[in-house]
C-alpha cells in the first residue's frame, strides 16, 4: 500500500497552529503566500513591486532580534533551486534557515531556533 503524502498546505496550517500555540514572547511570525500560478503579466508586475522567487513559505522574528526562514515541502521533495539561493542569502546574512518536510521537523527546528517553547509530543530525546 503506498503512504499518502500530507500536502505542503497541510503543514502550513500545522505551523501557524503550533506558533500560535507555542510561540515564545516576542517572536512574530508570518506566512508568506508566493506559490500559486499567475499569468506570466502578474508575475512580471509582482516582480517590479518586489515579490522574489524562493523566499521561504515562513518568516520568523526570533526574540533576540534575529531572522529566521523556514521552508516547507510536501514529505520526500526538496527545495528548487532559488529556495536553496533565498536560504544561502539568509544563512549568509546571520540569519536561520531550514527545510523541513513533517511536523515533527517543524516543530523541532522552531523549538531549536528558539522560537517555541517545548511542545509535549516530541521525543524526549531530541536534543
Amino acid at each position: 500500500m503506498t503512504k499518502l503524502r500530507p500536502l505542503e498546505g497541510n503543514l502550513a496550517v500545522f505551523t501557524k497552529d503550533l506558533l500560535d500555540a507555542y510561540a515564545l514572547p516576542r517572536v512574530v511570525y508570518w506566512h508568506v503566500p508566493n506559490e500559486g500560478k499567475r499569468s506570466k503579466a502578474a508575475g512580471a508586475r509582482l516582480k517590479k513591486e518586489g515579490m522574489r522567487p524562493g523566499v521561504s513559505d515562513w518568516s520568523i522574528l526570533l526574540p533576540n532580534g534575529q531572522f529566521a526562514a523556514l521552508e516547507l515541502k510536501r514529505e520526500g521533495e526538496e527545495p528548487n533551486n532559488l529556495q536553496y539561493e533565498f536560504g544561502s542569502d539568509v544563512l549568509n546574512a546571520g540569519g536561520w534557515y531550514a527545510w523541513v518536510d513533517t511536523p515533527e521537523d517543524v516543530a523541532l527546528t522552531l523549538w531549536r531556533w528558539g522560537a517555541i517553547r517545548r511542545p509535549s509530543f516530541l521525543a524526549g530525546d531530541a536534543a
